[in-house]
């Protein structure tokens, strides 16, 4: 029985972060919220995000918990995962960060809002 929380990470090798430090700030569509904080200088490609993400994960106390896996939307079909097909023809913007099946965030990657989800459904 797989009791590991799944994170995935939906965004393109195009893209380029808002320019903070985390990458977003805190993009909650399951907490009713909206995207406001990532709008500073672009400084980050994608994947930059996203590895800085593995390596903050590979470091915690919670990566025995988790698998994540990046999806680079162009070269996916949207149609086969269900769980974006909502924020994607909305036009929320990237990346998407799908937690247990849900979208979560958008608009940027937040390490620490992730590992503070995943502690949270953890406990």
């Amino acid at each position: 029985m797989n009791n590991k929380i799944n994170i995935q990470i939906y965004g393109s090798l195009d893209w380029v972060s808002g320019g903070s430090s985390s990458g977003c700030g805190g993009c909650s569509l399951s907490k009713g919220g909206g995207c406001g904080g990532c709008r500073a200088k672009a400084s980050k490609s994608m994947i930059e995000v996203y590895e800085d993400f593995v390596k903050f994960i590979e470091k915690s106390d919670v990566k025995e918990s988790i698998n994540y896996e990046f999806y680079d939307i162009s070269k996916i079909n949207v149609l086969d995962h269900e769980n974006i097909i909502y924020v994607y023809e909305e036009g929320y913007e990237l990346p998407y960060c799908v937690i247990n099946g849900m979208v979560r965030y958008y608009g940027g990657v937040s390490k620490e809002l992730i590992y503070e989800e995943v502690k949270e459904l953890l406990d």
